[in-house]
């Protein structure tokens, strides 16, 4: 499903907005990935946390890897920052559920 959504992201944008589409590809993992650790500390289920932090870490290695070497410095920036503010929210969100959970234990 995943695929699937990054193919809908990228497409529309390859023939002459090809950074555009990366810079919205790295945002969506992001979000994604958020998404997946919010549930998955909500629920507290394990596996969805993982899935999450896994979404995350490769929407960080796209950003490094990919994105800062083929963008051009706008998009870098735009990216770096999306992805900046994704990670200040999951640590957010991870410190203050986890505080929860720790005070109900």
């Amino acid at each position: 499903m995943l695929y699937l959504c990054s193919i809908a992201i990228v497409t529309p944008f390859e023939p002459g907005h090809h950074q555009q589409g990366q810079v919205l590809l790295s945002a969506f993992w992001g979000v994604c990935g958020l998404v997946a650790l919010w549930v998955g500390l909500r629920r507290d289920q394990r596996p969805l946390r993982i899935a999450g932090f896994t979404l995350l870490a490769l929407a960080v290695g796209k950003v490094f890897v990919y994105d800062l070497a083929k963008l051009a410095s706008i998009y870098r920036v735009l990216s770096l920052v999306a992805l900046g503010m994704l990670l200040l929210l999951a640590a957010f969100a991870y410190q203050r559920l986890r505080a929860v959970e720790r005070r109900v234990l």
